[in-house]
């Protein structure tokens, strides 16, 4: 059974309220791995699309930081990729 430990609602811009802050879709992701890993679950796999992908910044850092294993897609200029990265471990 999946079922989702937390949620976040993401905010454009151009609707936050005066005292908001601006948090990017990677940014709020990873902000949300960071919460389910203080409480001890198991990630096996983390799966994302090309938003995700191309933030190594952020949600990419994150994935490393924590070793999960995670598959996201990543654009190039003739199409996307699909790429899968094992942090070494053997849930995949």
């Amino acid at each position: 059974m999946t079922f989702p430990l937390t949620f976040e609602v993401y905010k454009p811009k151009e609707k936050l309220k005066s005292e908001d802050i601006y948090q990017t879709k990677p940014q709020i992701a990873a902000k949300m791995i960071r919460y389910v890993q203080q409480f001890g679950f198991k990630i096996r796999l983390v799966l994302a699309d090309s938003l995700y992908g191309e933030s190594h910044s952020t949600f990419i850092r994150v994935m490393m930081e924590f070793q999960l294993n995670y598959a996201v897609a990543t654009i190039l200029k003739r199409g996307t990729r699909f790429s899968l990265h094992s942090a070494g471990c053997d849930a995949i």
